[in-house]
């Protein structure tokens, strides 16, 4: 069944597509502008903040080229408008680190606007709508008109692109840029003029600079021009020549970045260099498939012995980076080397997560992103939906290269369809680029670039199924079927935890609010997440943390007890506890206090809060036994608190045991000496031991501080203005002598 479009290219049906491709379009830009509001409105999405180091030299980087760049045309400096968290960035001794294409466009859009934040989305999301336009131009040319609008449907409405042409990252660069390749490839297909093949080649080479691993592609892309060239052009000789143009062209886009390169560091770098750090990210010791910091290699290169630095501070550090990539890359080819078995064990890991519809990220958390936004969270989809679509585009196709096959003359078949030979480079595309992630880590970010293969595989696969039960295919349909039910059941039953991911998003985005003082910020973001996961423990703690913080106690109790009943996202119990038993004492709810308290000793039976209160409570109670029995474990297991020494002396005066009390006092004086009320305390212990010359000391020091004390001053003039049994004398001059009033 040769891969032609399907029968509805009537006015009629054109037109409707037409129709309906305007309102795919108008609602992609609709949800662009409502996102973009949002983040105008919420600047807690706003990035790059504390955690996102790749972002932050991006970021970093594009700000230092405009610099540069406006201070060699004569310009005025920019001036950032927010603060950078990310310290480390491209150092102008070194070729480039990353792929450099995203990095220029940001810095040239400083360069013109200065640091406008709101403009480079704009722009971004300018090109996400431009590749929507691209996608339908591919679909059209491969499968038909209907085709192109499944997939700019698709690109204009898939929330993690959305959210991506929002942030400081190359993934929305990389998915304008594969656009752009296969439409110039499509273009070659359908003309086969040598401008065209120029035109493929440049195309090549601009997505190689938006991502290295594209150059990959390069020879598969000759290969496949090749072997079309050979069966249309009907001589070898054109086909070679479309092909060297094609590989020629490449170059151009690459030959800036290379010469730029060379005038920094004096080093031949066609791209970039950063590979061999990247290898050893993703198969250090204990690597699991997913990204781990590299900080144990680091330390040691940089000869850094306990270090309290960030990752980005130590990157910051060093000053060879290619001296660094070469180390990773032997430090990778070792650990490969010594535990092949575990690597092949990682290797399967990552090709299977690779696929999942787990939305795995380290960069950008696309799940909780979604989740805490009121534009996107209203968005179906994700890459579970894409993957039934991609198995029955991979069934279809397989069903047409087998009656292709069994045509007389396959080959006049196969050059006659250009669907089939468009879906076939599609396909060594998705080949090529998967294949390098067998070796590095996995995260939902690198599939993206995939996205508009996979969005025309889909298209394709969707409009031959529904041709087939037009035509009552049922076994056909039956199988297809079946083989996206693999995909779409696992997509939608299985249980994916982001737990991990919620906590590091609210963790870091109220850390900001509370370290520039905006208390007020980090309490709504928090409260606003609690109502997008409310079975989250670490979101409720967070909530009654700063509830707690800001004198909202009965507020803080309701959000700490949810915190105990949450099933998902994990805490530690015992700071939970602690503080929902001193709210429930500080009103006056001694007994549900104590339970709580008691509960706290059962699972830490040295816990000093809880010993502390369980003694204070036990003391107002008149129960001085069990006063004792708490408030000793707690001054023996070391509590810093004179408060409790305070306690447990008047639990032991309570008692008669006043020598005991003053020992006690005395340990609690020296803990916190300008506590007045262990002072006076102290001051009348001494007095029933006829210890009045220090005890008068106490009252005196009492006086002198504030003179508010009525004990203090009752027992002033009882004990210390008369003259003693011995001497006569006052214990202090006129002068010395506080006014007893």
């Amino acid at each position: 069944m040769p891969i032609q479009p399907p029968n509805i290219g009537s006015f009629l049906r054109t037109r409707r597509d037409l129709i309906v491709l305007a309102i795919l379009f108008l609602s992609g830009l609709t949800l662009r502008i409502c996102w973009l509001a949002e983040i105008q409105e919420h600047p807690d999405f706003q990035i790059p903040l504390l955690y996102q180091t790749d972002m932050g030299f991006i970021d970093n980087s594009a700000l230092g080229h405009a610099q540069s760049l406006r201070s060699f045309f004569g310009l005025p400096e920019l001036t950032p408008q927010f603060e950078r968290h990310i310290v480390w960035r491209h150092n102008a001794g070194n070729p480039q680190l990353r792929p450099p294409g995203y990095t220029f466009l940001l810095a040239f859009l400083y360069f013109l606007f200065g640091d406008n934040q709101l403009l480079v989305r704009v722009v971004q999301m300018t090109l996400g709508l431009a590749s929507g336009w691209l996608g339908y131009r591919a679909g059209r040319k491969m499968f038909g008109s209907r085709a192109g609008v499944i997939t700019a449907g698709a690109l204009w409405l898939y929330w993690p692109l959305i959210l991506y042409e929002s942030v400081l990252h190359e993934p929305v660069l990389m998915v304008f840029a594969s656009l752009l390749l296969i439409n110039s490839a499509l273009n070659w297909l359908h003309g086969g003029k040598k401008i065209q093949a120029v035109l493929t080649g440049i195309s090549c080479g601009i997505f190689t600079l938006a991502s290295s691993q594209v150059i990959l592609f390069l020879p598969v892309l000759i290969l496949w021009m090749l072997w079309v060239a050979r069966a249309r052009l009907q001589y070898f000789r054109k086909a070679l020549v479309h092909g060297a143009l094609a590989g020629a062209a490449f170059f151009l886009p690459l030959l800036p970045v290379t010469a730029l390169n060379y005038y920094e560091s004096g080093l031949w770098v066609l791209n970039s260099h950063g590979h061999g750090i990247t290898l050893y990210i993703a198969n250090q010791p204990g690597a699991t498939g997913f990204l781990m910091p590299g900080d144990p290699l680091l330390d040691q290169y940089l000869a850094l012995e306990k270090s309290t630095l960030s990752v980005d501070e130590k990157t910051a550090l060093i000053e060879d980076w290619v001296d660094w990539s070469r180390f990773s890359q032997k430090a990778a080819f070792k650990m490969i080397m010594e535990e092949p078995g575990d690597f092949i064990k990682r290797s399967l890991v990552r090709a299977v997560f690779f696929w999942s519809p787990y939305e795995i990220s380290q960069n950008v958390l696309e799940y909780c992103d979604r989740l805490f936004s009121n534009t996107l969270s209203s968005m179906p989809g994700g890459f579970a939906l894409v993957l039934p679509g991609m198995a029955l585009g991979l069934f279809y196709f397989l069903v047409a290269s087998r009656e292709m096959m069994r045509s007389q003359q396959p080959l006049q078949a196969l050059n006659k369809d250009s669907g089939f030979t468009g879906m076939l480079l599609i396909l060594l595309f998705i080949l090529v680029w998967y294949l390098p992630y067998l070796v590095l880590w996995a995260s939902a970010h690198f599939r993206i670039p995939l996205l508009p293969s996979l969005f025309l595989l889909s298209s394709f696969g969707l409009l031959r199924f529904v041709e087939d039960v037009n035509k009552k295919q049922w076994r056909r349909c039956l199988t297809a079927g079946f083989c996206a039910l693999c995909f779409l059941l696992p997509a939608g039953f299985a249980h994916w935890d982001y737990s991990d991911d919620i906590q590091t998003w609210l963790y870091y985005r109220t850390k900001l609010y509370q370290e520039t003082e905006r208390q007020d910020k980090a309490l709504s973001l928090a409260l606003r997440a609690a109502q997008g996961v409310p079975n989250h423990a670490f979101v409720h703690k967070s909530c009654a943390d700063l509830l707690y913080a800001a004198g909202c106690e009965e507020e803080a109790r309701v959000y700490y007890e949810k915190t105990l009943l949450c099933s998902q996202g994990e805490v530690d119990r015992n700071p939970v506890l602690e503080n929902l038993g001193i709210i429930e004492r500080n009103l006056k709810n001694n007994e549900t206090a104590k339970e709580i308290f008691s509960e706290l000793l059962e699972e830490n039976p040295h816990h000093l809060t809880a010993l502390h209160y369980l003694g204070n409570i036990a003391y107002e109670e008149g129960h001085y036994e069990e006063a004792v029995k708490y408030l000793t474990e707690a001054c023996n297991e070391g509590i810093n608190k004179g408060n409790t020494f305070f306690l447990l002396g008047l639990t032991l005066r309570a008692l008669g045991q006043t020598e005991q009390a003053i020992e006690v006092l005395r340990q609690g004086h020296k803990l916190d000496p300008e506590d007045p009320w262990i002072i006076l305390e102290l001051a009348d212990a001494l007095i029933v031991l006829e210890e009045r010359d220090e005890a008068c000391h106490f009252y005196h020091q009492l006086l002198n501080d504030t003179g508010q004390y009525p004990r203090a001053k009752d027992a002033w003039k009882r004990y210390c203005t008369g003259s003693s049994n011995d001497d006569k004398k006052t214990l202090f001059t006129e002068e010395e002598s506080p006014d007893p009033e």
